[in-house]
């Protein structure tokens, strides 16, 4: 999971940087951020349907 996350943040970070850089922010940049947070989401999703319950 770790090496995801890592691979999304460097493609939220290229996405971020091209969006500096040339001070315009394309549609194809933000589907790309809706994806990758998407994705994160899921990751997340799995990773607490995993854990153990805890009594409170």
């Amino acid at each position: 999971m770790n090496n995801l996350l890592g691979n999304i943040s460097r493609n939220l970070n290229q996405i971020t940087h091209r969006i500096n850089s040339t001070n315009t922010v394309y549609q194809k940049d933000l589907d790309d951020i809706k994806e990758l947070m998407e994705k994160i989401w899921q990751l997340q999703k799995s990773m607490v349907s995993k854990q153990p319950l805890i009594k409170q």
